[in-house]
């Protein structure tokens, strides 16, 4: 019986955190703010890890004229093996690097001024 109420009490990508349990979801929108694709996930893991199975549910081409050519996110995402692997598909990160960051960076000014 106590396994079965657990098991009511926790939905599908529900997952433990720190402060109890929760989910992410993680959307990825055009320039217009309109949505392409999204993922729901536990809250557990980082959202370096989930970028990529978020890019596989956008529904607009992978490659050619009006592929995705450009992820903008925030410092959370700063990952020289996640840049590796979207420039293997064709995708530049733009992101800030993190404030400790030990190794050189990636991208100069210009390219941030479209996080802004």
């Amino acid at each position: 019986m106590t396994e079965v109420s657990h098991l009511l009490k926790r939905g599908q990508c529900v997952g433990k955190t720190k402060k109890g349990k929760g989910t992410k979801w993680m959307v990825v929108v055009n320039g217009e703010g309109i949505p392409l694709g999204n993922h729901l996930d536990s809250a557990s893991p980082a959202e370096v890890k989930l970028v990529e199975k978020t890019l596989q549910t956008i529904a607009v081409p992978r490659c050619g004229p009006g592929a995705p050519k450009h992820l903008i996110a925030d410092r959370a995402y700063d990952s020289d093996p996640l840049r590796k692997r979207l420039a293997q598909r064709g995708i530049k990160l733009v992101c800030p690097h993190r404030n400790r960051r030990y190794k050189k960076p990636t991208q100069d000014g210009r390219a941030l001024r479209r996080f802004k």
